[in-house]
């Protein structure tokens, strides 16, 4: 689950297949496509426990901090800057600022997996093909919460 936390400033390319695999296992776990070994069918406890960790690993690959700076914080103006800075370098230079870019481009891909995976979990709840106790309901809701908030 801590693969999702790994920094995408250098070797973005590896590090976000690692997080992509785990995104897969994750979604495998959340719609009862494999199990890992210590979920047994006989407590449903232990299930809604595994789901329970499952959204919590999800969310943290909504963590901001992602090795790419971010202290202006204006998405838009750094890739203008970016752009600026690439022609500037000439077309077969890779700047510092491509790879920003295309860390934050991996990263808002791999955090639209996650909300398909949340959002694929409530559409299973829907129609009876999963289903959430109370407690995990909650949890979901804070994590989601906390999720807006960052």
């Amino acid at each position: 689950g801590h693969s999702l936390t790994l920094p995408l400033d250098k070797d973005y390319i590896s590090t976000s297949e690692t997080m992509d695999k785990c995104l897969s296992v994750f979604r495998d776990w959340m719609f009862g496509t494999s199990w890992p070994e210590c979920v047994t069918f006989a407590e449903p406890e232990s299930i809604q426990l595994l789901y329970r960790r499952v959204i919590g690993r999800l969310s943290l690959i909504f963590e901001s901090d992602r090795g790419f700076d971010r202290s202006e914080g204006d998405i838009g103006a750094e890739i203008s800057a970016a752009n600026e800075q690439n022609k500037k370098a000439g077309p077969n230079k890779t700047t510092k600022a491509t790879k920003d870019i295309k860390a934050y481009t991996t990263h808002m891909d791999l955090c639209q997996k996650a909300l398909t995976i949340f959002d694929s979990s409530l559409i299973r709840i829907k129609e009876g093909q999963i289903t959430f106790d109370t407690d995990t309901w909650h949890f979901l809701l804070r994590v989601l919460i906390g999720i807006a908030d960052r």
